[in-house]
């Protein structure tokens, strides 16, 4: 028995057996692309990709272009999302819009905030097509039906986050929760609005969010987050990333920063 347990314990050590820090990452595709903004992924295997003026460019999982839309109006994207697949939503703080494309890029929704509503500072996509703004102006969490433009739900975060609101970065709801980020922290909300809990969180891109976890890069490594109890495990990378980013959705992983994009099969899938 006891040499069943050293023979166990040496095959752990020196060939990975059972670690679960170890993934294994199948390369697609990698492409080039200057003043690369925002990265979103859909079911379909589609990665979409905003530049600095706030086109938008469809490329399949080869790293094929099979899409682009340029905008009247240039000016960065501040948030992509594809995670509906049939609706691709764009929010841009420089002109205070919200965009709504079908999957082919087509523009379906166009709307600028204005009074009532103060300066947003992040937006995203909900359920049944709501939208969830954060309102820098009054520090304020609202939800929108944006075809009639009347607040669905109120929460004011600097009653509950305190300084915390002032530094809130990012919103994205996924899987019925409201994630909110600061430079420090997450916070969760469910989709009504209410408060669930907070804890620690290192990344500092865009949130990647995939099953029960968020991913981020740090110095090269991919941490991953369960965002249920906020535990981080550092994974092992087999080969290296230009990418100082990443999103996951459906079968692809991609790491990105704002010179291009690497596309490998989703390894958590």
């Amino acid at each position: 028995m006891r040499f069943c347990t050293l023979l166990l314990a040496y095959f752990i050590v020196n060939f990975g057996l059972f670690a679960q820090n170890k993934i294994e990452l199948v390369s697609l595709a990698e492409v080039d692309l200057k003043g690369l903004s925002q990265i979103a992924i859909d079911n379909r295997e589609n990665v979409f990709v905003s530049d600095g003026s706030g086109g938008i460019y469809q490329f399949n999982s080869q790293g094929e272009q099979i899409n682009h839309f340029s905008p009247s109006r240039q000016a960065q994207i501040t948030h992509l999302d594809a995670d509906r697949t049939v609706n691709i939503f764009a929010f841009s703080y420089d002109l205070q819009e919200i965009s709504i494309f079908d999957r082919f890029l087509n523009p379906v929704v166009s709307k600028r905030f204005d009074s009532p509503i103060g300066l947003i500072k992040a937006a995203t996509l909900g359920n049944n097509q709501a939208v969830w703004i954060f309102d820098e102006s009054n520090l304020d969490l609202l939800k929108l039906d944006h075809r009639r433009m009347v607040v669905l739900q109120h929460q004011p975060l600097s009653l509950l986050l305190g300084e915390e609101a002032l530094d809130i970065k990012e919103i994205r709801e996924y899987q019925n929760l409201l994630f909110v980020r600061t430079n420090a922290k997450v916070f969760l909300f469910d989709n009504q609005g209410n408060y669930l809990k907070q804890y620690a969180y290192a990344g500092k891109d865009k949130m990647a969010l995939y099953g029960s976890h968020l991913y981020y890069v740090i110095n090269g490594s991919l941490s991953q987050q369960d965002y249920r109890n906020g535990k981080v495990e550092e994974l092992n990378l087999p080969v290296p990333i230009s990418g100082s980013a990443v999103q996951l959705q459906g079968g692809l992983l991609v790491f990105y920063n704002n010179i291009g994009f690497q596309i490998f099969k989703n390894p958590f899938r």
